[in-house]
């Protein structure tokens, strides 16, 4: 009989806040110019209510998308202060299981060029034709539809403020847009402003504010990590209670929970499979990041390890009290099979909880279902030191 007993951790990141440089085209008269607005303010956060899970997540691929189309038009005038952008961007591509596709055409042609105006239309190209594209499917496959349609959207937004005098341009976008806005799970916020300025009563310096106040509002809602009033949350303490981490959960009907070997938190012990003993194991953390960056770090740390770790989707997650967290499921070699994990992550405040299930690789997708419903009672409670 085998026990996994290595937790290893993946990443979700939803919050690559960069302040956006935004562009704008001249009239046809005058070369194209980039305009840089001076960075304001962003909004307070005191009076936001913090999203659910999924407007968290769809918040911060709309954020991406926004960060991505500022990056490729920077590329189109070999920018030199575009390094840090890219950097955060090819981070970001990371959550969906994709490298950053190169900044070129679809037919190859690199962005960059000595005449702007092409290099402009590659950089158009990439984001609409090539890279965008690949990276818009590479998050439908691993988040869902909403965070898929709220990259788009941050994408054609900054594209609609770039191209806002060529013909025909302000309604197409306006349309997808809002098409798109229906299916985002988004704050209309973040959208409806931008299509109004779209509209015949709009401009594009109205247009310009609209899309800094979005980015300014997205910024203060990943800023506030997703959660419930602490009066919501029921303190009774479920099945297995871990007191020095303060959380608790009930595993699922049948399995038993007992000291696992060189672990400080206890293991539910479930079915045998395939010579493979399921079971659950936990572990926490302090950590001032927030918990999208938090994962980060700890995925490129355990890709080290696991250099056949295969990311098989990243799903927003919340328990029966309301809680926000994410689910990631994943496979690897271990000895002699594989292993499939579910792994589900919590916060509250610093304290960062990653509770991993462990199965055969091999069948171990049917289980998926019971454990989601035995995470679904996981419960937050004040930690008490020493127990």
């Amino acid at each position: 009989m085998r026990l996994f007993q290595h937790p290893s951790v993946l990443l979700f990141t939803s919050a690559v806040v960069i302040t956006p440089c935004v562009f704008a085209m001249q009239e046809p008269s005058g070369e194209a110019s980039r305009v840089v607005p001076a960075r304001e303010e962003s909004l307070q956060t005191s009076g936001l209510k913090p999203l659910d899970a999924r407007a968290y997540v769809s918040t911060g691929m709309w954020d991406f998308g926004s960060n991505l189309a500022v990056a490729a038009l920077l590329e189109a005038e070999s920018n030199p202060d575009n390094g840090k952008l890219v950097e955060k961007c090819r981070s970001t591509c990371k959550i969906v299981a994709i490298e950053l596709p190169p900044f070129q055409a679809e037919n190859g042609d690199p962005i960059a060029g000595e005449d702007r105006i092409t290099a402009k239309a590659r950089a158009l190209n990439y984001l609409l034709r090539s890279g965008g594209p690949r990276i818009s499917r590479a998050i439908n496959e691993k988040l869902g539809l909403g965070p898929q349609r709220s990259f788009d959207i941050g994408i054609k937004a900054t594209i609609a403020l770039e191209l806002y005098n060529l013909d025909g341009m302000r309604d197409a976008a306006a349309s997808a847009i809002t098409k798109a806005g229906g299916e985002s799970g988004l704050p209309t916020a973040l959208w409806e402003p931008i299509v109004r300025e779209l509209g015949q009563a709009g401009t594009q310096d109205g247009m310009k504010k609209a899309l800094l106040e979005a980015c300014a509002l997205a910024e203060s809602y990943l800023a506030l990590r997703p959660a419930v009033a602490e009066a919501e949350i029921d303190r009774t303490p479920r099945k297995v209670h871990v007191p020095s981490a303060g959380f608790s959960y009930d595993p699922p009907t049948g399995w038993t929970s007992r000291p696992g070997p060189g672990l400080s938190h206890p293991t539910s012990m479930g079915p045998l499979l395939q010579d493979f003993r399921c079971n659950i194991v936990s572990v926490d953390a302090r950590s001032e990041l927030s918990l999208g960056v938090y994962m980060m770090s700890e995925f490129e740390r355990v890709r080290a390890i696991e250099s056949d770790l295969i990311l098989i989707s990243i799903t927003p997650f919340e328990t029966s009290d309301g809680l926000a967290g994410y689910r990631v499921i994943s496979k690897f070699a271990y000895v002699e099979a594989a292993v499939r994990q579910v792994q589900f992550f919590f916060e509250s405040g610093d304290r960062k909880i990653v509770v991993t299930c462990s199965a055969p690789a091999q069948g171990g997708e049917k289980l998926d279902e019971l454990l989601a419903a035995s995470m679904k009672t996981f419960r937050l409670h004040p930690v008490e030191p020493g127990k």
